[in-house]
C-alpha cells in the first residue's frame, strides 16, 4: 500500500479509537450519574389499579383490608385518597400483622387529593402477612382510591436511594431473571464481558493492518 494510503488508514484507525473512547467515557459518565440520583424507591405494591374510589370512610370510621407481604426496607406506605368534604381530617394508619401492631404513622388534617405518604421506622425484616388499616381521625368523610373494593397500597423505602446503594440487591435479583449462570456473580460476570468484549473491540481496531 502506497505511504500516503497507510498514513490516511492510520489516522483512520486513530479516530476510530479516539471516538470510541471517548463514546465509552460518556457512556460511563452518564451511568454513574443515573446510578447516584437519590430518590425513594418503590419496594412493591398490591397492584390494584387505581380506577376509582374503593372504600369510602364516614368520620371518625376505621376499616382494613389484607395486603401482600411488606418488604424488608420499607419505610413509608402510600395509598391515594380524596376529600368528599371541603375541609381534610387527619388521618392513622395502622400496619398490622397477626393482630401486632408493627408500625404506625399519621398524617394530619389539611393534605390535598392525590398520593399520600405514611412514613414510619423502616422495617427491618418481611411482613409476611400484613393488613392496613386507615382510620378518619375526624368528622369528615375520605374516598380511597383502587379498584373495585380493593385500595392501592404501595411499599417505598424511607429515606431516598441511590441505585449505587441497591447494586448488592440487584446482584442478588439478577440471576432470577436471567439464566442463573454463578448465582449472585452473574451480573458481576455479565458486566466483565461486556468490558472484555469493548476492549478485544479496541485491540482490533489498533492492530488493524492499514
Amino acid at each position: 500500500m502506497p505511504g500516503g494510503a497507510a498514513d490516511g488508514a492510520r489516522r483512520d484507525n486513530r479516530v476510530v479509537i479516539v471516538v470510541t473512547t471517548i463514546a465509552v467515557l460518556i457512556l460511563v459518565v452518564a451511568v454513574a450519574l443515573v446510578l447516584a440520583h437519590a430518590a425513594p424507591r418503590s419496594l412493591g405494591s398490591n397492584q390494584v389499579p387505581l380506577s376509582g374510589d374503593a372504600l369510602v370512610l364516614e368520620g371518625h370510621e376505621r376499616a382494613c383490608q389484607a395486603q401482600v407481604p411488606v418488604p424488608a426496607g420499607t419505610g413509608r406506605i402510600d395509598l391515594h385518597a380524596r376529600a368528599l368534604e371541603d375541609t381534610t381530617p387527619g388521618l392513622v394508619l395502622r400496619l398490622i400483622d397477626h393482630g401486632r401492631l408493627i408500625r404506625k404513622a399519621t398524617i394530619p388534617a389539611g393534605w390535598s387529593d392525590g398520593a399520600l405518604a405514611f412514613r414510619f421506622a423502616t422495617i427491618g425484616k418481611v411482613v409476611s402477612q400484613p393488613s392496613v388499616c386507615l382510620r378518619v381521625a375526624g368528622r369528615q368523610r375520605v374516598a380511597v382510591e383502587g379498584y373495585s373494593t380493593s385500595i392501592r397500597v404501595d411499599y417505598l423505602s424511607a429515606r431516598p436511594q441511590s441505585w449505587w446503594s441497591r447494586i448488592g440487591l440487584l446482584n442478588d435479583r439478577f440471576p432470577q431473571g436471567k439464566s442463573a449462570w454463578y448465582g449472585s456473580w452473574s451480573l458481576a460476570i455479565a458486566f466483565a464481558l461486556v468490558v472484555l468484549a469493548a476492549i478485544v473491540a479496541l485491540i482490533v481496531v489498533t492492530r488493524r493492518e492499514p
